[in-house]
């Protein structure tokens, strides 16, 4: 939870609907660790247009991720 106290220093997971024409440069970007788009419309049967949970908690649990 956010705080006035609070210092955030970035994002673990953001949850947003990217043009596939723009994903290149989601993926270019040095701030961007992982953009997954397994619940792109177009990938998949997806009529209630869910997102599927953050893969970001499982690479951290498995200590895949640098602290």
């Amino acid at each position: 939870m956010v705080t006035r106290d609070s210092n955030p220093k970035g994002f673990i997971e953001i949850v947003a609907k990217v043009p596939n024409k723009e994903l290149v440069n989601v993926k270019k970007d040095e701030d961007v660790f992982l953009a997954d788009v397994s619940a792109d419309n177009h990938l998949i049967s997806n009529p209630k247009n869910k997102t599927m949970p953050g893969l970001f908690w499982d690479l951290e649990e498995n200590q895949m991720v640098t602290q």
